[in-house]
């Protein structure tokens, strides 16, 4: 049995929950994951110079600079 789903006209199984919420949540939490960790890379690599970075971060500090606030951006809906 199958309906028509009005807000994105696909199809779906009548018994069955929508899954746009969920999708949301997971892509909002999946971002926010990777602007924690930009940030966090450029926090250890001014505050912890005595640690031995274990991977190079390629055009540093600009590109976890650019990812933070293209991350911010994009969650807050600009």
């Amino acid at each position: 049995m199958y309906q028509h789903h009005r807000a994105s006209g696909r199809r779906r199984d009548r018994y069955s929950a929508p899954t746009e919420p969920l999708e949301q949540m997971v892509n909002i939490g999946t971002l926010f994951a990777s602007v924690l960790v930009c940030a966090g890379v450029r926090v250890l690599r001014k505050t912890r110079v005595d640690l031995r970075p274990g991977f190079r971060v390629p055009g540093s500090p600009f590109v976890p600079i650019v990812a933070i606030v293209l991350g911010v951006a994009h969650t807050r809906g600009a």
